[in-house]
């Protein structure tokens, strides 16, 4: 068996991407849409507005009238139009964005007449005058919204003009998030001497939120394979992804791979040109068809942008950060050093207040 090529981040992404398929379409009411991704186009089921209206308070008339004395013959207010007919002689009073009454061809507002009980003087006002023509927004059939469009507020506003009271939608993607290692205690425990606190997984979790997904952070299991086995399987069959932090190496207590190639991984990427996480690998579970699994020994938070996002819909991703060296030939170096092109993702110290670690959003 040959020895597995080293990826580059593009490269490894573009492999995920093949690999993965669409989630399901689900319909969601309005009221629980915001943030979700449509699942198909938004189209218009009517003109809006679906009547001519008028712009401001005032009187509809024929234009033909003006200027003149006119008499009063209704009211065309928002929500209750005049059902009759706007005669030769006749002013409809009218509030904004009421309907333009049959007849009508123009509106004048109501600062520039003089009212005398029953009747108005007008002056002179042309067709269309302070009138908003039907389907001036857009016309029933129209697209308002694109499929693959994340919905915010905007969004929703537009959803509603549409008609409708729900919204088609890719249903949430669950990810499930299995840490291992012994040297692992969980925030707000003590921990042992030789243990650190399990940060990482926190973090991804609340990336994946963030971009929209579902996490489901897993118990953090010791370095026995045997155990992160029925993790991993308990975590494929709950979840459309499954992410494993740390173990994911060739070290004597490196047991992620073992562990999940008894549950029939199969590898589609095994090593990626990343500093640090080379050993960030990413492949497909026999025991489930559609569910994936990705796997790195150093899964920082500039990882978890390359990668899961990429599968999650996000356009994250890191900047190459090359070095000097002297190695000139080399088949895989990059122009600007000889050195194989690798992505460097730095760690991070903030000072005073929080900041995400270099590489997270670069």
């Amino acid at each position: 068996m040959g020895k597995a090529p080293l990826l580059s981040v593009t490269e490894a992404r573009a492999v995920m991407l093949a690999a993965v398929s669409r989630l399901p379409a689900e319909n969601v009411p309005l009221e629980r849409a915001l943030g979700r991704v449509l699942a198909e186009d938004v189209k218009a089921a009517r003109d809006q507005p679906p009547f001519a209206t008028s712009a401001m308070d005032g009187y509809a008339l024929r234009s033909a009238d003006t200027p003149g004395t006119l008499e009063i013959g209704g009211e065309s207010a928002a929500g209750h139009g005049y059902e009759g007919l706007c005669l030769a002689g006749m002013a409809i009073r009218i509030s904004t964005g009421a309907a333009i009454p049959d007849g009508a061809d123009s509106v004048v507002i109501q600062e520039d007449v003089q009212r005398s009980s029953s009747k108005i003087t007008v002056p002179v006002s042309g067709p269309g005058q302070n009138i908003r023509r039907r389907s001036g927004d857009f016309s029933a059939g129209a697209v308002l919204l694109g499929a693959g469009r994340r919905l915010d507020g905007v969004a929703l506003s537009l959803v509603a003009a549409s008609g409708a009271a729900g919204a088609q939608v890719i249903r949430v993607p669950r990810i499930a998030i299995l840490s291992s290692g012994d040297e692992l205690a969980a925030p707000g425990s003590p921990p042992g001497k030789f243990q650190i606190f399990d940060s990482v997984t926190f973090g991804i979790a609340g990336l994946i939120q963030s971009w929209g997904g579902a996490p489901n952070r897993l118990a953090v299991e010791k370095d026995d394979a045997a155990a992160i086995a029925r993790a991993a399987e308990y975590g494929l069959k709950e979840s459309d992804l499954l992410v494993v932090v740390g173990g994911a190496s060739v070290g004597d207590h490196d047991h992620a791979r073992p562990a999940l190639q008894r549950l029939g991984l199969e590898l589609l990427v095994e090593k990626i040109a990343v500093r640090p996480g080379k050993p960030t690998w990413f492949g497909e579970s026999a025991t489930r068809s559609g569910a994936w699994i990705a796997g790195q020994s150093c899964f920082r938070f500039g990882l978890c942008a390359a990668f899961p996002a990429a599968v999650d819909g996000e356009n994250a991703g890191p900047r190459s950060a090359n070095r000097r060296c002297s190695r000139p030939g080399s088949p895989d170096a990059c122009a600007s050093c000889q050195w194989p092109a690798r992505a460097l993702f730095a760690r991070g110290a903030g000072r005073g207040s929080a900041r995400p670690p270099a590489g997270a959003r670069l």
